[in-house]
C-alpha cells in the first residue's frame, strides 16, 4: 500500500482501536498501598507502642470515633485530599476536641485544588490563637484558650 500524496499539514486525533488499557503508574500503586504501608511502618519502628494507633478509612467514617476516643488532643496533623470542604470538615471535628495550646497542622493549605478559602476561614476562627504558615504548604494553628482572640 502506498501513502497518498502530501497536501499540507494535517492533524490526526484518535487512539488505536485495540490499544491495551493503561497500566497503573507507580504513583497510583503508592496511593493505593499507602495506608497499609503506614500501619506496617508504625509496627516496624514502634513495635511496643501503645501511643500510636493506625486507623484506615475516610475522614467521615472514622474521624468522629477517633476524636471522641482520643480527646483532648494535643496534636492533629491533617493530610487529606486538600479540598476546602474536607479541610473544613476535619477542622470542625477536631477544633473543639483540641486542648488549649494544642496544635492543629494542615498540609498543603495553598494547594492548587483550592484549599486557600478553607485555610483563610480557619485562620480567622476565634478558636485559633495563632496560625503561622510555612512555605505556603503547612498551616499550623494553635488552639486558643478561654478569652483568646483570633490571630
Amino acid at each position: 500500500m502506498t501513502a497518498p500524496p502530501y497536501h499540507g499539514p494535517h492533524l490526526l486525533l484518535g487512539r488505536a482501536r485495540f490499544a491495551p488499557p493503561p497500566r497503573p503508574s507507580p504513583h497510583d500503586r503508592a496511593r493505593r498501598d499507602a495506608p497499609r504501608l503506614a500501619l506496617e511502618a508504625v509496627d516496624r519502628f514502634f513495635p511496643q507502642t501503645r501511643r500510636i494507633t493506625g486507623v484506615e478509612g475516610s475522614f467521615a467514617e472514622v474521624l468522629p470515633r477517633v476524636v471522641a476516643a482520643a480527646a483532648p488532643l494535643d496534636l492533629v496533623f491533617e493530610d487529606g485530599p486538600h479540598t476546602p470542604d474536607v479541610t473544613l470538615e476535619v477542622y470542625e471535628q477536631v477544633v473543639d476536641a483540641a486542648r488549649p495550646g494544642g496544635l492543629m497542622v494542615f498540609d498543603d493549605v495553598q494547594h492548587e485544588l483550592g484549599n486557600q478559602p478553607a485555610w483563610a476561614k480557619i485562620r480567622s476562627d476565634a478558636r485559633v490563637a495563632a496560625s503561622p504558615e510555612i512555605n505556603a504548604r503547612l498551616g499550623i494553628c494553635v488552639r486558643a484558650g478561654d478569652g483568646a482572640s483570633p490571630a
